[in-house]
């Protein structure tokens, strides 16, 4: 059996970092993170595959996070999980991969990480 790969998940809502981990547990090592200060210091120790993070949050939001990673050289897909659309072109500048809008289900969630994590 293939090692699972590693899932970082970046939010300050507990119970959506709960909910995420209850979903993909299953299928990915998952690491959590409750601002971006905490995930930067994962990231330095352990690259994860995946990072799936949300924007708005205390001590260094997403948008700064994912600056920081990009800006350090690293290359793991991004998905952002938020309420608002964004323009593809956004994105691609700001070196997010995906943004998974709320409300999603658990295939949505599935169907991203195979996408980004199953080659």
């Amino acid at each position: 059996m293939a090692e699972k790969k590693n899932i970082l998940l970046v939010d300050d809502d507990e119970d959506i970092t709960e909910i995420l981990q209850d979903l993909l547990s299953e299928d990915y090592h998952i690491w959590l993170a409750g601002n971006g200060m905490e995930a930067w210091e994962i990231i330095q120790k352990n690259k994860p595959d995946l990072m799936i993070t949300d924007l708005k949050m205390p001590h260094m939001d997403g948008r700064e996070l994912v600056k920081k990673l990009r800006d350090g050289g690293f290359v793991f897909p991004v998905v952002v999980i938020s309420g608002a659309s964004f323009d593809p072109e956004y994105l691609k500048a700001a070196g997010i991969n995906h943004v998974l809008t709320k409300p999603f289900n658990q295939f949505d969630l599935d169907e991203i990480c195979r996408r980004f994590l199953d080659s």
